[in-house]
């Protein structure tokens, strides 16, 4: 698992915790942002 890999125990409610604490959402919220993002920048038209 990608949590244990950085340091953090295999509860993925920890790591969510501490993102949504750090970058003011969820990681599931910044992945979200990050599509729009990206969606955004490639749409023409």
């Amino acid at each position: 698992m990608l949590t244990e890999l950085i340091g953090y125990p295999a509860d993925g409610q920890y790591f969510s915790k501490t993102f949504r604490k750090v970058c003011g959402m969820t990681p599931t919220e910044y992945r979200e942002n990050l599509k729009k993002q990206t969606y955004r920048k490639f749409n023409i038209g």
